[in-house]
């Protein structure tokens, strides 16, 4: 009964916020657009269509994330269509709602496959339900987040007792490598050394494996990706003309060339320093408890400990860092953290529930917290919402600005974008023109558009010509966050049972106040 009750309560979890904070931000853009494309416009005739051609990035990426995420969704869109939810907005919570599914399905084989010791899964459940970067980011459309449930099945399989399961999962982190994320050769590499190490499987079967899962994952890469890539007129690889592979692109523009420090540079312990406790915490003290204990029997302690602490190492060694790099881990860290709130509990059952209790307690209330500031981070998403609400013109074309594209505007939430008739994605009427041309100065052609979301305050776009007047106030945005003085914190806590509402009893309990200021407007043209 636990065991069902933590698995609902982590599945809660990870829906929350595909309602709560609907928008995406630009870390996401690839995936989330690459899957609209393919509901809208399949693949057959209608790649010249798809965003990617008109905005390539800096690198390619593979199209398998996104036509994973697209198979199921296909069917659940046409469902979810004659239920009711009949925008395209409204279709973008049936993808993020199939990712996180797809987390919350890898997560719980892990725990059946690995966690072997009576009691220890819903504490593992707990764990994940209660981290904020996990529960967060589990279902939205980055690179890493298509990885991560495959990775995380894989890893199941490899640290499981089947050698069957343990050969696919061999199999499967070399694919994974391959084809959509490099970085997890961290976790392959380690695996396939385990396995040897360990006894289950000869060297020359880890080599044949290997060899033989990278050469297929590289040649369904070039052949899939080849394809959706044929259309941008850019060459590539050196040596492949139109043959794409994004994954060996990536190694050589990120890591050859050097061009992921361009994003940013951290000292080589930054991993280990920073991004690990801030994605553990508050369950640190359970990892170390779950470190320390004394071994039982189902506990592989030093395969997940190993493995962690490698990739953590390998990718150490790059210059530009993440903590989204790292993500694959916290299943097993998380593991090793289940036991050691098992430990506890057992060693000392009144100490070690109280401590169980609080580091729980704490990760529930810091998730809260978290998800309640993130949600104030996506202008561009509330602004294209009320341009929406606040537009009423036969024919509109709307100009968004860089700002307002990377911070929450998706094809999915362009609901007036016009659509070809057998798209699953549906179009609102009346169909509007919705452009994202970068870097207009005062002097583009700003009388081609009829309405804008733009950064420059009052409208002001074209010097000080008005062309343009706000429609509505502005949309406030992120700016920081301040700790409450202790005074005014007992003061908010001791008024809370006044609050005449839910929100305004949250505002008093929280002891953060959230700042924001006007950064995108709703325009409308006035001029010309």
């Amino acid at each position: 009964m636990w065991e069902t009750l933590g698995a609902a309560l982590l599945g809660a979890g990870l829906g929350v916020p595909v309602w709560l904070v609907p928008y995406t931000k630009v870390e996401e853009s690839f995936t989330l657009q690459a899957v609209h494309d393919i509901l809208t416009h399949g693949f057959a005739h209608g790649i010249q269509s798809y965003d990617h051609v008109q905005f390539p990035g800096a690198v390619p990426r593979s199209f398998l994330g996104p036509l994973l995420v697209a198979a199921p969704c296909a069917p659940l869109v046409a469902l979810a269509r004659l239920v009711g939810l009949d925008t395209s907005a409204e279709i973008q919570w049936v993808v993020r709602a199939v990712l996180a599914l797809a987390t919350w399905a890898s997560l719980v084989l892990f725990a059946r496959t690995v966690l072997r010791t009576p009691g220890v899964r819903p504490l593992f459940y707990v764990v994940c339900a209660t981290q904020f970067h996990l529960v967060f980011w589990a279902s939205r459309t980055t690179p890493n987040g298509v990885a991560f449930p495959l990775v995380t099945a894989a890893l199941a399989g490899v640290l499981g007792p089947g050698e069957r399961s343990r050969m696919a999962g061999l199999a499967a982190l070399a694919l994974i490598t391959c084809t959509l994320r490099l970085e997890v050769v961290g976790l392959a590499a380690p695996a396939y050394l385990w396995a040897w190490l360990s006894g289950h499987l000869s060297l020359p079967r880890c080599i044949a494996l290997g060899a033989a899962s990278c050469t297929v994952g590289g040649a369904v890469s070039l052949g899939i990706d080849s394809y959706f890539w044929h259309a941008v007129d850019r060459t590539r690889l050196p040596g492949l003309g139109t043959y794409v592979w994004p994954e060996a692109h990536a190694l050589l523009f990120n890591v050859v060339e050097g061009h992921s420090a361009e994003w940013g540079v951290a000292p080589w312990h930054a991993y280990f320093a920073k991004e690990l406790p801030r994605l553990l915490a508050p369950s640190l003290p359970l990892l170390v408890a779950g470190l320390v204990a004394r071994p039982t029997r189902g506990l592989q302690r030093l395969p997940l400990v190993t493995l962690s602490v490698f990739h953590t190492c390998l990718l150490s060694a790059l210059a530009h860092k993440e903590w989204r790099f790292l993500v694959y881990t916290l299943p097993m860290w998380n593991a090793l953290s289940a036991y050691g709130a098992r430990a506890c509990v057992r060693r000392a059952p009144w100490a070690g529930r109280a401590l169980v209790a609080a580091c729980i307690g704490a990760g529930a209330f810091l998730l809260a917290l978290y998800t309640y500031v993130s949600a104030h981070n996506y202008p561009g998403g509330a602004a294209l919402r009320a341009a929406h609400e606040r537009i009423e013109a036969p024919e509109v074309h709307l100009h968004i600005d860089t700002l307002a594209a990377m911070t929450g505007v998706s094809l999915f939430q362009c609901t007036h974008l016009a659509r070809p008739p057998a798209s699953l994605v549906p179009t609102r009427a009346p169909v509007w023109h919705y452009n994202k041309t970068e870097g207009l100065d005062a002097d583009a052609p700003w009388c081609d558009f009829t309405h804008l979301l733009t950064e420059s305050a009052n409208c002001r776009v074209a010097g000080n010509d008005p062309l343009f007047t706000p429609l509505g106030a502005p949309i406030p945005g992120l700016v920081g966050v301040r700790r409450k003085s202790v005074r005014a914190y007992i003061e908010e806590l001791l008024g809370i049972f006044r609050a005449r509402s839910l929100a305004a009893a949250w505002h008093a309990a929280i002891p953060v106040k959230v700042d924001t200021e006007p950064m995108l407007y709703v325009c409308k043209r006035t001029g010309c």
